[in-house]
């Protein structure tokens, strides 16, 4: 047995309790929410787009081209005829995926700005102070 050292375990303490069930519903809601709105988002991009003459890639625009074998299966075709009929269906999952990226990247900035503001301390009362940094330079 060691002199200054006991070998019993202590039990940490979590220094907040868990996430309220609130908050992550509000982040399921999110979730779901985004990428619907980036859906609407790209349609709407694409008909302003449509009727002010802006340039889109020639070959994401149309109807896609699915393989032979898509509709040859019975469980296939309603959904490989669907597909092959949305027009513009690339430029709008292309648009959409920019702007899905682009709305959690904006809410993941918000939200890191506003931990920061209300969060906790960066520093628990366990840790050091930070070091000095004003020792003088040596001269002779």
């Amino acid at each position: 047995m060691a002199k200054y050292r006991s070998y019993e375990r202590k039990e940490i303490e979590p220094v907040r309790g868990r996430t309220h069930p609130i908050w992550r519903g509000i982040g399921c809601i999110i979730l779901v929410l985004v990428p619907i709105l980036a859906y609407l988002g790209a349609q709407l991009i694409l008909q302003e787009g449509q009727e002010n003459q802006w340039v889109f890639p020639p070959e994401l625009m149309g109807y896609p081209q699915l393989p032979a074998w898509a509709f040859r299966f019975a469980t296939l075709r309603p959904v490989a005829e669907g597909i092959a009929g949305a027009n513009n269906l690339l430029i709008t999952l292309f648009l959409t995926a920019i702007l899905t990226l682009l709305t959690f990247g904006v809410l993941a900035l918000i939200y890191s700005w506003a931990y920061k503001v209300v969060g906790p301390s960066r520093y628990s009362p366990l840790d050091a102070p930070e070091v000095g940094r004003g020792t003088k330079r040596y001269r002779r």
